[in-house]
């Protein structure tokens, strides 16, 4: 028995080492594991690192990096990575939260604590946060032990009040925190209670009272959520210990509670829908609810509002300015505009109103001019899209240069030098990116030519500027000779305002009568006999050339109008010799059988109508003639001989198999009929079918063909219940042949149809529109050039129908900081050949049927009255092209009996002149209506007078 416990316990340590063995080969396979991690980690940490160095506003990258870090527990690189994005992004609440507690975790000295306070300092400056004053007012209480350390939690608590005490849904929060930590303090202070106390002592229990007496107060007087269940608690806390009442005012709380509560309910419907709001309404909800708030004057309550409204939507530029806009005008407190400036540019880099109210707002507290300029130079380094942008932030910063010169003192004075290398800066500037766009109207150079004239008294100067105004194309409009003209004679000499005068009158070309009658008025002012007498020969010389001038011009215009409708008219002569007789023997068929009731009735009446007359010209012929031989029997015109041969019928039935037939419209199937449009016009019935076929039964698919049989890219398909056919329209926008198809409800109406177009129509701050692209680019090539700022959402290559680029594209990032980013170093770079122009997508919208709208604003002319519109919007002409002769006198009377043939518009073969008097006579009698033959008559007597 021995043996065999002793071989049991010898088997049994046996396993224990195998199962040991087994343990710590996991775990050097885990190990392993984690070091191959680690390594992939290192790998893609150390490329996102070379990415942020090469491009600083790579949003994404940078969050990509400080979560890499992190795993591999890189803390000093980490650091790094997070300061490099400090200094070019403001960081949001929870990238700040996360940098903050890696710092707490590791921090063991008082100087790194001291770090992390400072670190504090500058989360709570980027936007307002109420979960990072609560971190840093928490943090503020494990530092008690310090010197001042209740003194210290007490002032962070204050700021934090003063801050996000009045967000209306969060900044109970906070109140409740401080009262908290009062609380405890009481409760210590109390503790000591069981001794004898100190004078001084009691005197601080008391203290204590009031200062948590104070903050329900407080509390309680902000309109705040749950402001019910803080009251109720204050009621609870002065309840505990009757002496807490002492010296207690409950009805100035309780009226101010009730003030603050009335408060709550009216901003309660604001709250509730910046809390159900998306992100395209949000702005106009906080808008609103700000209106709101400036109507009661309350100035702490705005701005805690406008900070929430920045911190929610933080990419947008006019709201940053409506803020500063507020506080330059209510508040006007230096270290707050200033403030909010800095952090309006550092979120909104692209907006050039921005950077000229911060400059302004530098001037206007007077701030340094090393200041102003370092200012200046971050803004030209941001970069903007558009020309307008540089030109407005150049004539901002000039503007203050001007104002910082001492007018008293010498003009040449250093002060004055730094102005005009402004001006010679700023011309270069905008000369170099932009060319003559960058500053299309000179309005630099004229300000420079100004501050030449008035201030400095160069007269010399002045011409010289205004010479290279001028040379830029000016000198043909006679605008830009009057402003030149105003200066001159202000600070010039009669001498050369008057070979200015001569000059621009000979120069003008869009308007010299305001030149002339400019320098009639100097000469009737200032001139002598001779000057005027030599103005008026000039001035009449040169009027002469203008008059020969534009009447040439009219001349020529005539000319070409008549030589187009010659030609139209000769074209459409042309078009109808050589028209197919087949065509012709198709509109004939188009007034009668089976096509009569397809035919315009257009159509029928002038082929009735003209039948009528041939009818009529023959019976009068038929009058006129003898009669004819007994036996004699006229041949009757049938429809049998005008049809077509039995081949042609054939060839007609094929081609409307071929192109369709029409097909009257039944709005009872409309409820299970979808309208299919944008469709590639390679597309046919079996791809479509396969489309549609996995949703229900087809009934009918009806794919809309042209003459020749081919598709118009629009069709429609019913279905077999609504159900189906309401499941087809979540077919929308799916992509058939690499083309988005448009599926919309069938609606007879036109005017009441959905427009096929539903993209938004809103500024998409996330997605960016690109023009000027190489139609040669692809889509992956677009991807490869976006992406590296940002996470993209999608690439769209705007196309024609038949998928040729139109050298147009949308590019959508997930988030709109990644945009606008995109934007700032996109803007302006050059593809192949092409230099491409980005801007933030804002599509215009989609009008209804524009050309009527246009016309009907337009002013009308020749036969006035509305209008009536043929094919294609075409208007049909309005001008009368019935003879005079033919026309309804509207001075003449008609009797009931003759209204419908106006007997005073016959001209009589005896020589009536149509007026209702035969020769001249002064009688009123009237007309007998005519008969057909009367007509014919007196339209053959009137063809034999054109003759």
């Amino acid at each position: 028995m021995a043996e065999e416990s002793e071989k049991m316990e010898i088997d049994r340590v046996s396993d224990m080492d195998k199962a040991s063995d087994r343990t710590n080969d996991r775990e050097d396979e885990s190990s392993d594991e984690i070091s191959d991690n680690d390594e992939e980690y290192e790998k893609q940490a150390s490329e996102l690192e070379k990415k942020v160095e090469q491009n600083p506003y790579d949003y994404n990258a940078y969050i990509e990096l400080i979560k890499l870090l992190q795993k591999i527990a890189e803390i000093e690189r980490l650091r790094k990575a997070r300061e490099m994005m400090s200094r070019h992004f403001p960081l949001t609440t929870e990238l700040w939260i996360s940098w903050l507690q890696d710092e707490i975790n590791i921090a063991a000295s008082d100087a790194e604590r001291s770090a992390i306070v400072e670190l504090f300092e500058r989360a709570v400056q980027d936007y307002l946060s109420v979960d990072l004053w609560l971190e840093y007012a928490q943090f503020s209480i494990g530092n008690m032990g310090l010197q001042d350390g209740v003194k210290t939690v007490r002032n962070t608590f204050e700021r934090a009040l003063t801050a996000a005490g009045l967000h209306a849904a969060k900044g109970a929060i906070l109140w409740e925190a401080y009262r908290e930590f009062e609380n405890v303090m009481l409760t210590m202070l109390q503790s000591r209670a069981d001794t004898d106390l100190s004078e001084s002592q009691q005197q601080e229990l008391a203290a204590q009272k009031n200062r948590l007496v104070t903050i329900f107060r407080r509390q309680m007087a902000c309109p705040l959520l749950d402001m019910e269940k803080t009251y109720q608690e204050f009621t609870e806390w002065l309840n505990e210990e009757p002496s807490r009442r002492d010296g207690v005012d409950i009805k100035n709380i309780e009226s101010g509670f009730k003030t603050a509560l009335l408060k709550l309910s009216k901003i309660l419907p604001y709250e509730e829908q910046l809390l159900s709001s998306d992100n395209a309404s949000k702005a106009d909800h906080y808008r609103a609810y700000l209106q709101y708030e400036m109507s009661k004057n309350d100035p702490a309550r705005v701005q805690c509002l406008y900070e929430r409204t920045v911190a929610d939507l933080c990419l947008d530029a006019s709201m940053w300015l409506e803020y500063i806009e507020y506080l330059d005008s209510v508040l006007k407190i230096d270290t707050v505009v200033l403030s909010v400036c800095k952090r309006a540019v550092r979120n909104c880099p692209w907006s050039s109103p921005l950077w000229q109210h911060y400059l302004r707002a530098l001037e206007r507290y007077k701030k340094p001019f090393d200041e102003v300029k370092d200012v200046m130079e971050q803004a030209l380094s941001v970069g903007f899209s558009t020309a307008e942008d540089y030109r407005s932030l150049w004539l901002c910063y000039i503007e203050y240069m001007r104002r910082r010169v001492d007018w008293g003192t010498d003009h040449q004075s250093t002060q004055m030098e730094e102005l005009r290398t402004t001006f010679n800066r700023a011309c270069d500037h905008l000369a170099q990116y932009f060319g003559l766009e960058g500053d299309p109207g000179c309005d630099i150079l004229q300000y420079w030519a100004r501050i030449e004239a008035a201030y400095c008294k160069n007269p010399e100067e002045f011409r010289r500027l205004w010479s290279d105004i001028l040379s830029q194309g000016h000198d043909k409009t006679a605008a830009m000779w009057l402003e030149y003209i105003q200066w001159e004679r202000a600070f010039g000499d009669s001498k050369h305002l008057r070979r200015l005068f001569a000059r621009a009158l000979t120069s003008t070309q869009d308007w010299p009568e305001s030149i002339g009658n400019a320098w009639l008025n100097f000469e009737r002012d200032e001139g002598t006999l001779d000057s005027y007498e030599f103005f008026m020969t000039k001035y009449k010389s040169r009027m002469k050339e203008i008059n020969d001038q534009r009447k040439r011009m009219a001349e020529e215009e005539e000319k070409t109008v008549e030589k187009g409708e010659k030609w139209k008219h000769d074209h459409k002569q042309e078009r109808g010799l050589k028209q197919n007789p087949r065509v012709a023997l198709k509109k004939k068929h188009e007034t009668e059988g089976r096509w009569a009731a397809v035919a315009p009735k257009s159509v029928i009446t002038k082929s009735s109508s003209r039948d009528a007359t041939e009818a009529e010209c023959n019976a009068s012929k038929e009058s006129t003639l003898c009669a004819p031989p007994p036996g004699y029997r006229k041949r009757e015109k049938t429809a049998d001989v005008f049809e077509e041969p039995p081949t042609k019928i054939s060839k007609q039935e094929k081609m409307d198999t071929e192109h369709g037939v029409s097909v009257d419209h039944d709005s009872t199937k409309d409820n299970r009929t979808v309208f299919v449009s944008n469709l590639d016009y390679s597309v046919g019935e079996a791809a479509i079918r396969e489309v549609f076929s996995s949703l229900g039964t087809i009934t009918e698919l009806r794919l809309v063909k042209d003459f020749k049989g081919r598709s118009k890219g629009f069709c429609y398909v019913e279905f077999g219940s609504p159900a189906e056919a309401e499941a087809a329209l979540k077919k929308d926008r799916e992509p058939v042949d690499g083309r988005p198809m448009f599926v919309s409800r069938c609606n007879a109406d036109k005017h009441m149809r959905e427009s096929g177009f539903k993209y938004n129509t809103t500024l998409e701050k996330n997605k960016l529109f690109v023009k000027g692209l190489p139609v040669t680019v692809t889509k992956e090539e677009l991807e490869d050039v976006f992406k590296s700022y940002g996470s993209l959402k999608d690439v769209r290559i705007v196309t024609y129908r038949n998928g040729h680029s139109k050298g147009l594209a949308y590019v959508e990032y997930h988030d709109e900081a990644a945009a606008a980013h995109a934007l700032i170093k996109t803007d302006g770079m050059t593809m192949g050949d092409r230099t491409v122009s980005v801007a933030i997508s804002k599509p215009p919208e989609r009008k209804n049927n524009p050309g009527v709208t246009a016309r009907a604003a337009s002013i009308m002319s020749l036969g006035g009255g509305a209008r009536a519109f043929g094919a294609r919007g075409r208007g049909r002409t309005q001008v009368s092209l019935l003879p005079r002769s033919l026309q309804v006198s509207h001075r003449t009377s008609t009797t009931p009996s003759s209204s419908t043939v106006p007997a005073c518009s016959t001209v009589s073969s005896n020589g009536s002149n149509g007026n209702g008097t035969a020769n001249g006579d002064g009688g009123t009698e009237t007309q007998k209506p005519m008969s057909n033959s009367d007509f014919r008559q007196m339209l053959l007597g009137i063809k034999k007078m054109w003759n």
